[in-house]
């Protein structure tokens, strides 16, 4: 959990950040060399340029009192610099990758995992992100909590729950189909497909599985009030 002092820390993204700032840059100067190699410069010796040119300028050059035959030719950079800006560039992304960016590259380097390494990798990748996760809703938290205290209202009765789940986690129809099958089956309690069902963004993550059956008793048979009333006002009565 990070402090929520106000004494500014490091960043933990700092070294993505600065990371992002080197790629811009480089490619900045990439880019450009490209297209100076394509702009080539024409060069007249021992003559006089003319009044227009291409890439931005005449180069004139001049040998004394014009000795030397004349000559007139096009001369472009030699792009010598390319291939060491675009290494420098690909380096620069392994070292933001590094820096903790890493679970957005989770498309590449998809190499055969046991259960436990991917589990272990994915924890200490997401560390950093969980933990900025909850620092936010503890900070989040403290101001609707003090807002309760001048409205005379309980501040524990205010809480703040982060979303912790940094991957695409949502269930397609035939595994939900799947899930419902094995608990009609009597394979899984309900409780069990319901916590998957809300993992799978399916279910509401708001409500636990007896506010969700109780939903599902009002939709099917009404709720409490409109159930009494068919039975004549009131089963309490004898």
């Amino acid at each position: 959990m990070r402090d929520l002092s106000l004494a500014p820390e490091l960043p933990p993204l700092l070294g993505v950040a600065r990371s992002a700032i080197a790629l811009y840059q480089l490619s900045a100067d990439y880019r450009w060399q490209l297209f100076m190699t394509g702009q080539e410069t024409l060069v007249v010796i021992n003559g006089d340029p003319p009044s227009a040119v291409g890439a931005g300028a005449v180069i004139v050059i001049k040998q004394g009192d014009q000795a030397g035959p004349p000559d007139v030719k096009y001369v472009g950079p030699a792009g010598t610099g390319i291939a060491a800006h675009r290494t420098a560039i690909l380096d620069e992304r392994q070292n933001a990758a590094q820096s903790g960016a890493r679970l957005f590259n989770s498309s590449e380097n998809k190499t055969a995992e046991s259960g436990d390494a991917l589990r272990i990798r994915f924890a200490a990748e997401t560390a950093t992100l969980t933990s900025i996760a909850l620092s936010s809703a503890q900070g989040l938290e403290k101001a609707p909590r003090h807002i309760a205290m001048m409205i005379g209202q309980s501040p524990e009765a205010v809480t703040v729950k982060p979303n912790l789940s940094f991957v695409d986690a949502t269930l397609t129809p035939e595994q939900a189909a799947s899930l419902v099958s094995l608990w009609q089956n009597g394979a899984i309690a309900y409780e069990t497909l319901y916590e998957n069902l809300q993992r799978g963004e399916i279910a509401s993550a708001e409500r636990d599985h007896e506010a969700e059956l109780k939903l599902i008793d009002e939709e099917r048979f009404g709720s409490e009030e409109e159930r009494d009333a068919a039975l004549g006002g009131g089963g309490n009565t004898r």
